[in-house]
């Protein structure tokens, strides 16, 4: 088994070795080997960060009725008459089965071997994930279409340049009227920019960020639609202010996050490093100030504070769903922004909780793949539809 266990945290474990070691470890006489493996992991000093957080979650849900459930679930045993008699306990078993196989949550139908064994996946007319797409508009300016193979631009004195030193464009930033630059990502589609005073942007799908070529004056202002991930550098001279329709996030120098997708109803701002101060827009009077590990939605009028995990709210610009105990109508929107797909389904299908980890770098068909096992639903996709059902 030691061998087995040592597949499956490389990865590299196929479909049957997998369902021998759910096998194995589904036995109670097992459980304090298979406990001690996991710790003796986790003293491991290359062991990486994902692999850690994969083997706690394993420990802490290391349970022989889980494991016995799980193995079930791989071999696909009575699969959809379980479902629909025990929808609690699965959604359970689900959680766990994402959580325990990492990244990509049933990782083993991501793998494409030549063995007998080798769960094949239909590759024809998939759709990929999404990629660096933005358009970057200069106002008094042009509408550039940026290049999808550099990951990002940056604001010097006179030019706009990708990350990789070529030249975009040219901007006027003399006193008489700075210039705005507004960079916009589709749907499918992110984007990183360095302002002027060096702070760093990442945009998630369907965002936009609008920000002056040049910082004049009290404060650094941009303005933000979607989803951004913010690392502000410090000027306790010249606060840094992000603004949407419904909050201002005031900074000195910080890490933090800040969702205002329409489509999600409460702008959240989760906060990584340093301190915020919220301040609803439409009641300047109406503020909070956050600490590290923080997260501050505005629901009903009122700014709401509780402890998070930062990671599972900006693990999206290190290419992963990460999800904890979310909705799915609230992943199927990520997933629609990201993939630029439109799911169809029936609202009055009862919400499956998740949590674990994602890639967002496999094709569509694959993370649907991952969908059906740890919710039990179907999805059919025609075209760019994708059709849900029970």
């Amino acid at each position: 088994m030691v061998d087995l266990f040592r597949k499956y945290l490389q990865n590299n474990i196929s479909r049957t070795e997998l369902q021998e070691l759910m096998d194995y470890v589904g036995q109670p006489d097992n459980r304090a080997e298979m406990i001690a493996l996991i710790r003796s992991a986790l003293t491991d000093d290359h062991i990486s960060p994902d692999q850690a957080e994969q083997l706690h979650q394993l420990l802490d849900g290391l349970d022989s009725h889980v494991l016995n459930r799980v193995k079930a679930m791989a071999e696909g045993a009575e699969r959809k008459v379980w479902i629909k008699r025990r929808r609690v306990a699965y959604l359970r078993v689900a959680a766990v089965l994402a959580v325990a196989l990492s990244v990509g949550a049933a990782f083993y139908l991501y793998r494409h071997e030549t063995a007998d064994n080798t769960v094949q996946i239909p590759q024809l007319a998939d759709i990929q994930p999404g990629g660096n797409r933005a358009i970057l508009v200069v106002e008094g300016g042009e509408t550039i279409v940026l290049d999808s193979t550099q990951l990002g631009v940056k604001v010097e004195p006179g030019v706009i340049r990708y990350e990789g030193g070529a030249l975009v464009t040219q901007v006027s930033e003399g006193e008489a009227g700075i210039q705005y630059a507004t960079l916009t990502t589709p749907r499918g589609g992110q984007y990183q920019v360095t302002l002027p005073d060096g702070s760093n942007v990442w945009l998630n799908a369907a965002s936009s960020l609008r920000y002056p070529v040049r910082f004049t004056g009290d404060t650094r202002e941009v303005e933000l639609e979607g989803e951004g991930y913010f690392e502000v550098a410090a000027n306790k001279h010249q606060p840094f202010i992000v603004k949407s329709k419904q909050q201002a996030v005031e900074v000195l120098g910080t890490k933090f996050n800040i969702n205002v997708y329409e489509n999600e109803g409460a702008p959240a701002t989760t906060l990584l490093e340093g301190a915020v101060r919220l301040v609803q827009a439409s009641d300047r009077n109406n503020r909070r100030e956050l600490q590290p590990g923080q997260q501050a939605v505005i629901r009903d009028g009122r700014i709401q504070v509780k402890p998070v995990n930062v990671s599972y709210y900006t693990s999206w610009k290190d290419g992963k769903f990460t999800f904890d105990r979310i909705g799915l109508s609230v992943v199927l929107r990520q997933i629609e922004r990201w993939y630029d797909v439109e799911f169809e389904y029936d609202k009055a299908i009862p919400e499956v909780p998740l949590w674990g980890t994602l890639s967002r770098n496999v094709l569509l068909s694959e993370l649907l793949q991952a969908l059906e096992i740890n919710t039990g639903y179907q999805f059919k996709r025609e075209g760019r539809k994708v059709i849900m059902s029970q």
